[in-house]
């Protein structure tokens, strides 16, 4: 379960976003086990923590942290379909580093290509959760490309492993 804890933010946010605590809980708690579900479907070899913190933030930037065991939601989605997506998104991050860093580096991936591989991977919301995680512009053709080798294997090693072999 996710737990949205106290803020550091300044004074004159605190009201806002002690709304938006009770909201985000209120969007993402009923669908909780259902994204849990789905994004063991992509991310088969990862197990969903007992306890992972989720931090609202006051900047327009969402973020993972997997050597703290937490990530980090912009207080600024105030929609239940776009706290499910950020939250999905963030947590799929954590799920790629959990399980998915270790192979990645034996397939040939650099440090810095697992930045881009975790946000290219996240296009697989689409088919398995029904999110529409948009990504960033310079991966679009790679995106692309992992949507179709997901929808040929099923399988996230072999997303990898095929998204290596064709250079993304």
């Amino acid at each position: 379960m996710i737990f949205p804890v106290k803020f550091r933010i300044t004074e004159h946010k605190k009201k806002e976003c002690k709304f938006q605590a009770i909201e985000f809980k209120k969007y993402w708690q009923p669908s909780e086990k259902y994204f849990y579900k789905g994004l063991l479907k992509i991310y088969s070899k990862a197990k969903i923590p007992s306890r992972l913190i989720c931090y609202l933030n006051s900047s327009p930037y969402s973020m993972d942290d997997f050597e703290k065991g937490c990530i980090s939601v912009s207080y600024k989605f105030k929609t239940p379909d776009k706290v499910k997506r950020v939250v999905a998104h963030e947590l799929a991050h954590f799920l790629f580093r959990q399980a998915y860093t270790k192979y990645s580096l034996k397939v040939g991936y650099s440090e810095t290509q697992l930045e881009d591989l975790k946000e290219i991977l996240t296009v697989l919301h689409k088919p398995v959760l029904g999110l529409d995680d948009k990504g960033y512009k310079v991966h679009a053709k790679q995106r692309t490309q992992a949507l179709k080798l997901w929808s040929k294997y099923h399988n996230l090693e072999k997303v990898i492993s095929g998204l290596f072999k064709n250079k993304i």
